[in-house]
């Protein structure tokens, strides 16, 4: 049976990895202890997703994120009895996730009192501002990473329902998650297909300010993760050259008509099937925090972004340049004078260089330094994965690695391929004959956005990019989740 969750229950292995990410230690020792620091309070739960996580940090590269089997097969499971034996559980985790984020926002927008506090020549009131700082930061990290934790919770709970009624298929639990349930981005392109309709014709000068207040309202949305640039003036000019010929109303078309047509869908399956008031119960949550979880994660990128004004200050009371090695613990310590400036900078400068593995056990985290592990590489021309986006391609492939830097390498009709995508990838994605992921599961970015751009997409195809050049050609089975390399 296809799962639908990062891990399944039948994994083997001890470890699954799950994506990778470009940070550095310094920010996931802010994120290990924000979890360890919050989430048994928010989640109401005896494990923690510290405890899940584990990540390599390699000497250069991104960092590899791995869920620990055994830990998240329990967290999932206390989750699941959280939601059976209390009926208030799911709306008090959203409330609290929205509350968590408007506060984290009400914070970034207006940024004033803490860095007043950050300037004042008493280290108590410093300290105060970045504790100020730190406690919002630590509720937030721990709400953004319950988006994939509490959702597979939700989702594993209405499988196991499915099952249980006599109702489950891989394609109706794929209706289920993704149909009727517009991405940001989709709400985006037709509101830009819209505005474009209203602004083709008119002056240079009109177009650009038209653009331009487009941008102040969506510039986030290219954000993939805090470290990626936002979208700017640029990148939404380009969108406008590459629909400026193409039937605008046709495109808007569409997109109502495959809203129209998945809501009818999911409608005559809730009617027809004769579902409990549990199991709707189960699909009315999961659906809603789909979307829920679509949108704010999308949006807390933007906030987080906001939050540099403040860390960028910390970092100017600390007189350093380069975060990656520091942790907020020393930067504590270096206020309160336990440690000087030297300390300080020698503290980043030995952990420089050197290979980490992250974990945490008995509630403390754990840095070690390990030896780096042989790469393991998969061969032949016929790769499996998982089918997110249904249809049959063939054509010639292109590697991007990163899309601001290899924009203008994928021409109309190629292949996409790369790790995984993220939301500064749509317009490659909107150029693309189909798509190709390493990563990424059921209710990644690259099966929504693909999902309702309506092209091919396979994720999850492990050692796919290391068997392949950019202009070899592959072709596609979306319905069964093969990738065959021809030539």
């Amino acid at each position: 049976m296809v799962s639908f969750t990062y891990v399944s229950k039948d994994e083997k292995q001890r470890y699954k990895k799950v994506f990778e990410r470009n940070y550095p230690l310094g920010h996931f020792d802010l994120q290990f202890e924000s979890l360890i620091g919050f989430w048994k309070e928010f989640f109401k739960t005896h494990t923690s997703f510290a405890e899940v996580l584990r990540v390599i940090l390699p000497k250069k590269g991104s960092a590899e994120i791995y869920f620990r089997v055994d830990k998240y097969l329990r967290l999932l499971k206390e989750l699941k009895e959280n939601l059976d034996k209390d009926k208030t559980y799911f709306d008090y985790i959203v409330d609290l996730t929205l509350k968590t984020i408007k506060e984290f926002r009400d914070m970034v927008n207006n940024p004033s009192p803490i860095l007043e506090k950050l300037s004042s020549i008493k280290k108590e009131s410093v300290l105060e501002a970045i504790n100020d700082y730190l406690l919002k930061c630590s509720q937030v990290i721990t709400i953004s990473w319950s988006f994939d934790m509490f959702g597979d919770a939700l989702i594993d709970r209405m499988v196991d329902l499915l099952n249980k009624e006599g109702k489950y298929s891989e394609e109706t639990t794929k209706m289920i998650l993704s149909k009727g349930i517009l991405s940001i981005f989709i709400k985006e392109k037709k509101e830009f297909l819209s505005l474009m309709r209203n602004i083709k014709n008119k002056s240079k000068e009109e177009i650009n300010e038209a653009l331009q207040k487009h941008l102040k309202k969506w510039y986030f949305i290219g954000m993939g993760t805090v470290t990626e640039k936002p979208f700017s003036i640029e990148d939404f000019e380009n969108k406008f050259d590459f629909f400026k010929d193409k039937d605008l109303d046709q495109e808007i078309k569409r997109i109502e008509e495959l809203k129209n047509k998945e809501d009818k869908e999911i409608s005559k399956f809730i009617n027809d099937s004769n579902l409990s008031r549990r199991l709707l119960e189960a699909i009315n949550q999961i659906r809603k925090y789909m979307s829920f979880k679509n949108n704010e994660r999308v949006m807390l990128h933007d906030y987080t972004f906001k939050s540099f004004t403040i860390f960028n200050k910390i970092k100017k009371i600390c007189s350093y340049e380069d975060h990656r090695f520091i942790f907020f613990k020393d930067v504590i310590s270096f206020i309160k004078e336990e440690i000087d400036h030297q300390e300080l900078l020698e503290r980043a400068k030995r952990r420089e260089n050197k290979r980490y593995e992250l974990l945490v056990e008995d509630d403390q985290l754990k840095i070690k330094e390990i030896e780096k592990q042989k790469e393991v590489f998969v061969g032949g021309n016929l790769f499996k994965g998982l089918a997110v986006s249904k249809g049959f391609m063939r054509g010639p492939i292109k590697i991007v690695k990163d899309p601001s830097k290899e924009h203008q390498k994928l021409n109309n009709g190629d292949i996409l391929v790369t790790s995984m995508t993220t939301p500064n990838f749509v317009p490659l994605m909107e150029r693309a004959a189909a798509i190709i992921t390493e990563e990424g599961g059921m209710l990644c970015h690259a099966a929504i956005v693909s999902r309702e751009l309506g092209i091919p997409a396979v994720v999850g195809v492990r050692g796919i990019m290391s068997s392949l050049k950019d202009g070899d050609l592959v072709e596609i089975d979306a319905e069964k989740g093969i990738v065959k390399i021809l030539k």
